[in-house]
C-alpha cells in the first residue's frame, strides 16, 4: 500500500509540474548592474538603432539567468514608451541571455520558458511586416495562448548551462490601457523533464516520511 501511495505521489508531482511549470522551479539572475539585473529589472525602451525594448547585462552583453527552486519569477518593467503607446501597434522586444549554473554551477538546463504580460491593453503579437519572432537557439518553437498574453517557447535540444541566446518578440497595444506606463513581463524558464522527474521523486519521498512520522 505504502508503495502504491509513493508511485500516485511521484505521478502527481510530475503532471503537476508539466502542466504548471512556474510551480516547479522558478528563476534567479545574477546581482550585476543594469538592465535586467537582480538590482534593476527597468528595461528602457530605444528609439534608435534596432528599436524597443532590451534586456541585456547593462554593457551589452547578455544576462546571466539560471533556475532556482527558491525564486519567483523574473518580472521585467518594460519602460513606457515615449510619446505613449499607439493603438495597434507592435514594440519589439529583445532578449539577450546566458544560461548560468547558478551557486555551484548546479542549475539544470531549460527545457522551456514562458512570458506573460500582466498590463492591461497589451498583448503579444507576432506579425510579418516587422522583424518576425525568432530564437537564436536551434528549433525553437513558440505558441501564444487564445488570450495573447501567455507566450510558451520549447528548446529541442535543451539549453544547457553556459549557453547564450537571443529572442526577438513583439508586443502590440491595443488599447483599454494607460499608453503612457510602461508594460510588465513575468518570464521563467522550467528545466527538461529528467530534472522534473528527479524532483518529483524527492517530494514523493519528502511525503512518504513524513507519513511514517
Amino acid at each position: 500500500m505504502k508503495l502504491a501511495l509513493l508511485f500516485v505521489a511521484v505521478g502527481a508531482v510530475v503532471v503537476f509540474a508539466g502542466t504548471a511549470p512556474l510551480q516547479a522551479v522558478n528563476l534567479s539572475i545574477s546581482a550585476s548592474i543594469g538592465p535586467g539585473s537582480s538590482d534593476q529589472s527597468n528595461i528602457d525602451y530605444d528609439t534608435g538603432g534596432g528599436g524597443g525594448w532590451d534586456v541585456n547585462n547593462g554593457a551589452g552583453g547578455n544576462q546571466d539567468v539560471y533556475l532556482d527552486p527558491l525564486k519567483g519569477p523574473w518580472f521585467k518593467n518594460l519602460a513606457a514608451i515615449p510619446g505613449g503607446a499607439q493603438i495597434n501597434t507592435s514594440y519589439k522586444l529583445t532578449e539577450n541571455l546566458h544560461v548560468g549554473g547558478g551557486p555551484g554551477g548546479l542549475a539544470p538546463a531549460w527545457n522551456d520558458y514562458h512570458e506573460t504580460i500582466t498590463t492591461a491593453g497589451w498583448i503579444w503579437a507576432p506579425n510579418g511586416a516587422q522583424t518576425p519572432w525568432s530564437s537564436t537557439w536551434i528549433n525553437s518553437q513558440f505558441i501564444i495562448d487564445g488570450t495573447s498574453l501567455n507566450v510558451d517557447w520549447t528548446f529541442n535540444p535543451v539549453i544547457g548551462v553556459c549557453n547564450n541566446f537571443t529572442m526577438i518578440k513583439w508586443l502590440k497595444y491595443t488599447g483599454g490601457g494607460n499608453p503612457n506606463v510602461g508594460v510588465v513581463v513575468s518570464e521563467y524558464p522550467t528545466p527538461e523533464p529528467a530534472t522534473l522527474a528527479l524532483l518529483g521523486f524527492g517530494v514523493a519521498g519528502l511525503l512518504a516520511r513524513r507519513r511514517r512520522k
